[in-house]
C-alpha cells in the first residue's frame, strides 16, 4: 500500500503494508480517489482506547473533484 507520505509512523504497519499508518494511507487514497490530489488528511490517525482499532480522516476542498 502505498498512499503517500502519513502524518504517523508505526513500525508494524511499515513492515506488514509499506505505510506509515494503514488507516492513513486509506482515508487519503480514498479521498484522492474521489476528489484527486487535493486531498490531504485531517490530522493524525486517531487509536482507540484498547489499541484494536485505528482511524483517519482525510478532506477535500469544496467544489467539482478533479
Amino acid at each position: 500500500m502505498l498512499a503517500g507520505p502519513t502524518l504517523t509512523e508505526s513500525a508494524a504497519a511499515r513492515r506488514a503494508r509499506r505505510t506509515g499508518s494503514v488507516a492513513e494511507a486509506c482515508a487519503l487514497a480514498a479521498a484522492r480517489a474521489a476528489f484527486g490530489a487535493r486531498a490531504w488528511l485531517a490530522g493524525p490517525r486517531a487509536i482507540s482506547g484498547d489499541r484494536l482499532a485505528t482511524a483517519a480522516l482525510a478532506l477535500a476542498p469544496e467544489g467539482d473533484p478533479e
